[in-house]
């Protein structure tokens, strides 16, 4: 309530739809702010404990008359799947900076080195939404022909190590952990891969992946789909099919062509999640 009653906004946007961006929504409210909106980032499967929470707290907002924005299509339909009574407003995707990000990646490419394998990269957190596992199974079959970094922390890193040691992987190579060098990283990658599961909300990774001008492989689930033009911007791959992901990643590495075609896609495809786009999305939100 004091730093809106001391800033007066004239519009708020919560990044985050949980227990505590209620707090948030009452501080503005409470200093005279109208104009709310909460961006819903989350799918929902299932009424499990957790996702009967997260639709009674965006029923909640509904009362408060605070906006309900999802990132994604894929978002809105899986509440809609489990209760048609929450009032969303239009699909604002998520954003990126486009201009200073491929500006930084072109200068980290300046000074990247060589080298004979390719780099699969995944960027995500190691917890369930994700699947990682699937990743490692297909590059254990492929580990001479490209090297594969994963990037992110979480509860299910012991657990995604032990399997890569099963497979006769090197865990030390592969796991980098929580990094915040996220445009070196992309730099200084081949491909990139988001091996996931129907419980992606948007894959923000994916539009960095995009400015970074690299060729996308991701999971076939809605949000993936969405943000991929349906497969027009990068390879869709079936929920936990090995085999298809060694096939288009083998496809990839031999083919020149390939990469360069993916490369194209995938830098037509991020204009809609430019920045500058999106910030005249959230400004004709609120002027309704």
């Amino acid at each position: 309530y004091k730093i809106f009653n001391e800033n007066k906004p004239l519009d708020v946007i919560v990044y985050f739809n949980n227990i505590n961006s209620l707090w948030v929504i009452l501080g503005a409210k409470l200093a005279g702010i109208k104009n709310i909106a909460v961006c819903v980032q989350n799918s929902i499967r299932g009424l499990s404990i957790k996702n009967y929470k997260s639709i009674i707290l965006l029923k909640i907002f509904n009362k408060l008359k605070v906006k309900l924005v999802p990132c994604s299509n894929a978002i809105q339909m899986s509440y809609a799947n489990i209760d048609k009574d929450i009032i969303f407003n239009s699909v604002i995707p998520n954003c990126i900076n486009r201009s200073y990000f491929q500006e930084e990646i072109k200068l980290i490419k300046k000074n990247k080195k060589p080298s004979k394998l390719k780099t699969i990269l995944m960027i995500a957190r190691l917890d369930k939404i994700k699947d990682q596992e699937t990743l490692l199974r297909a590059y254990a079959k492929i580990k001479d022909k490209c090297n594969l970094i994963l990037v992110g922390e979480g509860e299910r890193r012991q657990k995604l190590e032990k399997i890569a040691l099963d497979l006769d992987l090197d865990p030390k190579s592969i796991f980098l952990g929580s990094r915040l060098d996220i445009p070196f990283l992309l730099a200084n990658a081949d491909i990139f891969a988001l091996s996931t599961t129907e419980d992606e909300g948007f894959g923000i990774v994916l539009i960095e992946a995009m400015a970074a001008g690299l060729p996308i492989l991701a999971t076939d689930v809605p949000a993936c789909r969405e943000v991929l033009d349906n497969g027009k911007a990068g390879i869709l791959i079936p929920p936990r099919n090995v085999d298809i992901w060694i096939r288009e990643i083998n496809r990839l590495i031999n083919s020149q062509n390939q990469m360069k075609y993916y490369q194209n896609k995938s830098f037509h495809n991020l204009k809609k999640y430019d920045v500058r786009n999106v910030k005249i999305q959230w400004k004709e939100l609120f002027k309704k």
